[in-house]
C-alpha cells in the first residue's frame, strides 16, 4: 500500500482557487447556484458560450442571467487576502500581502484597516478622516446635548415652583371661619408673603444662571477683530465684523500687539475652555490662512507668520495648494483642483483637538490638528495678495470676501 499525506495547506489552496484557472481566486463572483470563480474567467466562458441561449455554471450547468447580474464575494477576497498573507509570511519570510486602499482608484495606496463585515479597506488619510470626521460629529453632538440639558434644567425649575405657587395661593386665598364652614377670604392677596414664601429671589437667580449658560452654549462668543492687531494693510469696518485687503499700508498708530510683516488679524475673543465650532467662507481666487494661536504669537519678522512658531497653527490656501503648519512644520496636503471655498474650524480646547472641515457642497475633512492648549487661544486670519495671479478687469472687483461665523454670528473679510 502506498501512504497517501494529509496537508491541510495544499487542501485550502485547492478550495481557494477557481474550478476554471486552478489559481487562487481573483476577484471572485458567486453564481445563483453558489459556485464561485474569478470574474475573468466567468467573462471568458460568458462570452465563448454565445448568445443562443442562457449561460451555465461550468460545474453544474445551472443556467444564469449573465456576468452583469453577479456580484462579488467580499467574505471570499478577504479569505484569499488572509491567505496569502500567511503564506507569505511562512514561505518568504516577508511582510504580510500589501493590502491596497479600495478609494484611492488613481494611486496604489496601502491600506491600513480593513472593515471585517463589509471588507472594505482604507488608507491612512482616509481612515483618519473618519476618525476625524467622528471627533468634529461628536463635539455639534455634545454642544446640542448640553443646550437640550439646560433648556430641560429651566423647564423643570418653572414647573416646580409653578406647583409650589399653586400651593401657596390655595394656602393664601382659603380661611376658617368659625367653626362651621371654610369660606374665601375677601381680603386682598398678599404678594409680599407669597413672594417671601416663594423664594422669588432665588428663582430668578436660578433661572438667570440657566439663560446665561445657554446663551453661552448656543452663541458661546460675539466674534469681532481685534483692530489693534490689523496689520496696516488691512482695512477694518466701523462694526469689526469684515476686514479688507488694500495692498498698501495706511498709516497707523505704533501698537507692539499689530502685525508689521504679515497681513494678518486676530480676533478679540479666546477660548480657555470648552467645545466651539465656528465657520471662514472664502471668495473663489484668493489666498488666506485660518488657524489658532496664542496671545504671546510675535507680531514682526518672519517667525510671526501663523504657523511658523511653536504658539499658532495654521491651514493655508495659496498658489492653488492646501497646506497646514505648526512649529515651522509645513506639511503638504491632498491636492484639490478647487479650493475650500467654507471652512468649518471645530476646537475642542480640553481635548486638545483642532479640526478644520470644508463644508460648502460635500462636507470633506481637511486636516485635524493635536496639541495640549496651555493658554487662552485666539482665532487668527491671515489674507495675502492675489493680484499678480489673474488679470486686472475693469468690471471685475478683486475683493474678494472672506466670512466667518460663529457659528450663528457673522463677520467678513475680504480681499
Amino acid at each position: 500500500y502506498m501512504a497517501v499525506s494529509y496537508n491541510p495547506k495544499k487542501l485550502l489552496e485547492h478550495e481557494l482557487s477557481c474550478p476554471i484557472c486552478l489559481e487562487l481566486y481573483t476577484n471572485p463572483v458567486y453564481l445563483p447556484c453558489g459556485h464561485n470563480y474569478c470574474l475573468a474567467c466567468i467573462n471568458a466562458t460568458d462570452a465563448s458560450s454565445g448568445e443562443k441561449s442562457l449561460p451555465r455554471c461550468p460545474e453544474c450547468r445551472e443556467e444564469y442571467s449573465g456576468t452583469e447580474t453577479l456580484h462579488k464575494n467580499f467574505k471570499l477576497c478577504g479569505i484569499i487576502e488572509g491567505y496569502r498573507a500567511i503564506a507569505l509570511v511562512e514561505n518568504l519570510g516577508r511582510e504580510p500581502l500589501e493590502v491596497r486602499c479600495d478609494h484611492c482608484l488613481d494611486t496604489e495606496t496601502l491600506a491600513i484597516k480593513t472593515c471585517l463585515k463589509c471588507e472594505m479597506s482604507l488608507c491612512t488619510l482616509l481612515q483618519r478622516a473618519a476618525e476625524d470626521q467622528g471627533t468634529s460629529d461628536a463635539v455639534r453632538d455634545k454642544l446640542m446635548s448640553t443646550a437640550v440639558a439646560l433648556m430641560d434644567s429651566m423647564a423643570g425649575l418653572v414647573s416646580r415652583y409653578r406647583d409650589r405657587m399653586s400651593l401657596l395661593l390655595e394656602e393664601e386665598r382659603e380661611v376658617v371661619t368659625g367653626t362651621v364652614a371654610r369660606v374665601l377670604s375677601k381680603e386682598p392677596l398678599n404678594t409680599k408673603r407669597l413672594q417671601d414664601s416663594l423664594r422669588m429671589n432665588d428663582f430668578r437667580a436660578e433661572m438667570g444662571q440657566l439663560l446665561q449658560a445657554l446663551i453661552v452654549q448656543l452663541n458661546p462668543l460675539e466674534l469681532t477683530f481685534n483692530i489693534t492687531t490689523a496689520h496696516p494693510s488691512l482695512l477694518l469696518s466701523n462694526d469689526l465684523r469684515t476686514v479688507k485687503y488694500i495692498g498698501i499700508k495706511q498709516a497707523s498708530t505704533d501698537n507692539p500687539e499689530r502685525f508689521s510683516t504679515a497681513p494678518q488679524v486676530l480676533c478679540s475673543q479666546s477660548f480657555t475652555s470648552g467645545e466651539h465650532i465656528w465657520v471662514v467662507e472664502v471668495g473663489d481666487q484668493s489666498m488666506w490662512s485660518v488657524g489658532l494661536c496664542y496671545k504671546s504669537v510675535p507680531r514682526r519678522g518672519d517667525h510671526s507668520r501663523l504657523g511658523h512658531n511653536p504658539v499658532s497653527w495654521r491651514l493655508q490656501w495659496k498658489n492653488k495648494k492646501l497646506t497646514a503648519c505648526h512649529a515651522s512644520s509645513n506639511m503638504a496636503l491632498v491636492e484639490k483642483t478647487n479650493q475650500p471655498l467654507r471652512v468649518e474650524v471645530a476646537l475642542d480646547y480640553e481635548g486638545g483637538i483642532l479640526i478644520f472641515h470644508s463644508t460648502k457642497g460635500c462636507r470633506e475633512h481637511l486636516h485635524t490638528f493635536r496639541a495640549v492648549f496651555r493658554e487662552p487661544v485666539y482665532p487668527a486670519f491671515s489674507i495675502h495678495s492675489t493680484t499678480a495671479h489673474f488679470p486686472v478687469c475693469p468690471s471685475i472687483n478683486l475683493e474678494v470676501p472672506l466670512l466667518l461665523t460663529n457659528p450663528i454670528n457673522i463677520c467678513k473679510l475680504f480681499q
